[in-house]
């Protein structure tokens, strides 16, 4: 599965660095800006802040989700399994 997942480093562009959510700690708008710039579907973290940050925010088109969850919950769909319970 992995070789199906696409790899991309994307390039934080500053106006979208600007247009985040005021809220959103300084230190993890790169991280945000960068999942944005690349069209990234699930932001995966285990910093807790940012997830209820990202979750907040209906307008940001990211799911946020610890790895463990993404595992539990995301990867069994993808790979066609059965979902979880």
């Amino acid at each position: 599965m992995l070789e199906q997942t696409p790899l991309q480093v994307a390039g934080v562009d500053a106006r979208l660095l600007n247009e985040l959510p005021e809220r959103i700690n300084t230190k993890d708008r790169h991280v945000l800006a960068a999942a944005l710039a690349c069209g990234a579907a699930f932001l995966i973290t285990l910093d807790r802040g940012l997830i209820s940050e990202v979750a907040s925010h209906p307008a940001l088109p990211l799911q946020p989700i610890t790895p463990g969850g993404f595992i539990r919950e995301v990867l069994p769909a993808l790979a066609g399994g059965p979902e979880p319970p």
